[in-house]
């Protein structure tokens, strides 16, 4: 299927104040978050390479040693198979809204549905 639409991709709760939707090709995957304000993401880290796409909100965003307040159209870089320890935290009031791609697919994502 070539095309989808975000609207009626099913919305996941992962956790309070925080939501996922997912689509993904065959290697790819995009998730599109929304996190209400003061939730955090615990430092995790995997092989995947991920981009994460900021599109509303503020987040403080912790990359290995590096600690950067992000908005929207700011983009983080997560390198394939490094395992670098990364997360974050929601800050002001707005609802934070992003997009992850990820390669290879998160099949842990997938398990959760």
């Amino acid at each position: 299927m070539p095309f989808y639409n975000w609207n009626v991709a099913p919305r996941e709760e992962v956790s309070p104040g925080m939501r996922r939707r997912i689509i993904k090709g065959d290697k790819v995957m995009l998730v599109f978050w929304e996190l209400e304000s003061g939730t955090e993401i615990s430092l995790h880290k995997h092989p995947h390479e991920q981009l994460t796409h900021v599109i509303q909100g503020k987040v403080e965003f912790k990359v290995g040693e590096e600690t950067k307040i992000v908005g929207p159209g700011d983009v983080c870089y997560i390198p394939y198979q490094s395992n670098v320890e990364h997360g974050a935290k929601v800050i002001g009031n707005e609802t934070f809204i992003a997009l992850d791609i990820f390669y290879p697919i998160r099949e842990d994502f997938l398990k959760k549905r």
